[in-house]
Parts: structure tokens; C-alpha cells; sequence
């Protein structure tokens, strides 16, 4: 008999790329593969051999995040997986308490230094954030009791997590370019095309980004900018609309909902550069973000924050150029853009960037059993 896994997140999209597009099209082949995530009205033609369980959307600081974890429940038991797969730490109570009933291994996808986020990011009010992050922090090592195996999305995880000692393995959030066009033509214009994806943030610098943006256009007007990402701070999400209303070269596609990742490589595609902004964090010093992996793949170059660990990959490529945001000579800036030969041997080896399916099979494979 086929066994059935379910892979469950509180705030990511039935289409999550680490998901979805990694995970669960990897499986299916091989098991009955369930995805337990919010629905994302804008995904189309999403795989038919995958059951979806779409719950009702929510903000990240609404009460009713406390109703998904009944919906989760409930799905679990009509279900009945043999396997679940949780990337959120509060899920991991429910799982718990499903596992008591039922026979039912646990992997924890541990995408975040969750603690880190909470304790050193600016998304929630002082006491109320370290709170968080202890709860969620004494929730992850009582884990250990029950949880079969730790994926680790960072190579810097291993180091910072006492919990997941002797039961992990790292499992990069690299590049599957199941929408990727080989020898994809940028379309032919008259100007240079600056790209922002992912998710919009104060720790990922997205103000830094256009305020940079427009230090170019002073300097240089011919350009556009896209901006295309999930903002789940509907503060912040304004404090974006008010700096771009007066820019016509700039165009923002931001949503309270994920973005179609679709959507989002055809913005990379049609770009000449890609703009990382994140702000100097101890959440994400140390971190790779999967985005670098889509530039690196699609030969996009890169302008990125001063940082050891991104200049060590981006170095052997030419992929990138390292510089500080707020005291850079834009004028001189411009010139290198325009002048440096980025990506001189064409696209990097895949396993710089890409995510390897048949070893996280066996990978998977050794785990369950």
C-alpha cells in the first residue's frame, strides 16, 4: 500500500516553491503526497497527482492563526499520513499531539532560525517578541523527543541549533527551475531593468531598495525598477506605496498573499540586475537566500550588500558586485554596471545552484525507511 505524506505550513502557499516544487514533485512518484497550506488564488496548473488542502487566509498577526491549527488537525485525521512534514514550529504541538494517537513519522523543515527572527527583527513588539521566541525555542528542543529528522535549509542551522544534534541534514533552499525557458531572450529596450523579489521587509531593506534606486535615476534616468514580493505588514506595505506613487519607473506588484513563483522568475528573466538590500541582521548574517540561487541560474548580476559569505559565491562567477547602500558613489557605481563583463563563462555548473532532486530522494528514502 502507498504510503501518504503530508507536508503542512501556517503561512506559506499550497505552492511554496520548497514545497511544492521541490518536495513534492520529487515524491509523487513514489508516494501519495498531500500539501496542507493557505490558498493562493493567482496558482495555476498545480500538479493533479497532488491532493491540495486549501485553508482560509489570515494575516500573520490575526487570532485566527489559532483556528488553523483545528483545520490542520482535522485534515490530519481524514488524511491519515504516514509521514508529516511540518516548516512551522507551532506546528509542531499538533503534530505532537497526532502522533500520540497514530504511528505517524515527523520531519521538522527547519527553514528559519526561528528564535533568531523573533528575537533580533523588528516584526513584533519588544516583550511580546521575546516571549516568542523563547516559546518557540523551548517548543523546538522539547521536539527532539518525537521528531524522526531535522532538514536544515542552512548550512550555519547546524552550528546554531542544539536540538536537531545527530538526527539532521542540511537540505539548501536551491533553485528547481521547473519554470525555467533555456536561452530565454530579455526583451529588447531602452532601458536597464532593476529587479526586487521575495518577501518586503524592513530586514530585507526594501525602503533601502528604492531610496537606492532612486539615487540611480537621478544619475542616470534611463532605468526601470519591479518590485514584486509578499508583505505580510500592512504598515510597512504602506510606508512602500507612499515612497513609489510619484515614481512612474517604478512599478510594485506586492501582495498580502505569496507571490506565484511563476510570476516571479518571469521578473527575473526580464532583468539586467537584481537588487539585495537586506539590512545588517544576526537573523540573516549567515544565511543564503534562495533568490541568490535563481540569479545564479538565470546569469542575472547581482547588487548586494557587503557580506563574506554571498562574495564567496558570487566571486567565482563575476555574478555580483558588493557595496554599501547608503555611502556608495552612485555616479561610479553606474559606470561599473555598465562596463563590467558580469558572468564571464556564461551560467555557473548546477550544483552551484540547483536543487538536487534524486539526492534528496535518497536522502528521503534513508530517513522513513
Amino acid at each position: 500500500m502507498i504510503q501518504k505524506i503530508v507536508l503542512a505550513s501556517v503561512l506559506k502557499s499550497i505552492d511554496d516553491p520548497r514545497m511544492y516544487e521541490k518536495m513534492a514533485l520529487t515524491l509523487i512518484n513514489d508516494y501519495e503526497v498531500h500539501i496542507i497550506g493557505q490558498e493562493n488564488k493567482e496558482s495555476k496548473e498545480l500538479n493533479s497527482n497532488i491532493f491540495f488542502h486549501k485553508s482560509f487566509h489570515f494575516f500573520r498577526n490575526s487570532l485566527q492563526r489559532f483556528s488553523f491549527y483545528l483545520f490542520f488537525f482535522r485534515k490530519l485525521k481524514q488524511i491519515s499520513p504516514n509521514i508529516l512534514l511540518v516548516n512551522t514550529p507551532e506546528l509542531l504541538v499538533p503534530a505532537f499531539l497526532y502522533r500520540i494517537m497514530h504511528k505517524t513519522k515527523i520531519i521538522y523543515d527547519v527553514r528559519e532560525n526561528y528564535f533568531y527572527n523573533l528575537w533580533y527583527q523588528k516584526n513584533y513588539p519588544r516583550k511580546l517578541k521575546y516571549f516568542l521566541a523563547i516559546t518557540i525555542r523551548i517548543l523546538e528542543y522539547f521536539s527532539h523527543f518525537f521528531v524522526k529528522h531535522y532538514f536544515l535549509a542552512e548550512q550555519c542551522y547546524a552550528h546554531e541549533f542544539n536540538f536537531s544534534k545527530n538526527k539532521h541534514s542540511i537540505l539548501e533552499n536551491k533553485y528547481l527551475p521547473i519554470f525555467f525557458i533555456e536561452n530565454h531572450k530579455k526583451s529588447v529596450k531602452n532601458w536597464i531593468q532593476f529587479v526586487y523579489t521575495g518577501t518586503i521587509s524592513i530586514t530585507y531593506g526594501t525602503l533601502e531598495a528604492i531610496c537606492f534606486i532612486k539615487k540611480i535615476h537621478k544619475f542616470y534616468p534611463n532605468i526601470r525598477f519591479t518590485i514584486i514580493g509578499c508583505c505580510s505588514n500592512e504598515k510597512y506595505a504602506q510606508q512602500i506605496r507612499k515612497s513609489v506613487e510619484n515614481e512612474n519607473y517604478i512599478f510594485l506588484v506586492m501582495s498580502p498573499l505569496p507571490i506565484p513563483h511563476q510570476k516571479i522568475i518571469e521578473q527575473i528573466q526580464d532583468a539586467d540586475f537584481a537588487v539585495l538590500s537586506y539590512l545588517p541582521n544576526k537573523s540573516t548574517k549567515n544565511c543564503i537566500p534562495s533568490k541568490i540561487y535563481e540569479y545564479l541560474a538565470q546569469q542575472i548580476p547581482m547588487i548586494i550588500p557587503k557580506n563574506s559569505l554571498w562574495e564567496k559565491i558570487c566571486e567565482p562567477h563575476q555574478a555580483a558586485i558588493s557595496i554599501d547602500f547608503e555611502q556608495e558613489n552612485i555616479e561610479n557605481l553606474v559606470k561599473i554596471l555598465l562596463e563590467k563583463k558580469f558572468y564571464p563563462e556564461g551560467q555557473p555548473d548546477e550544483k552551484f545552484w540547483k536543487f538536487d532532486q534524486k539526492a534528496f530522494l535518497d536522502l528521503w528514502k534513508r530517513i522513513v525507511g
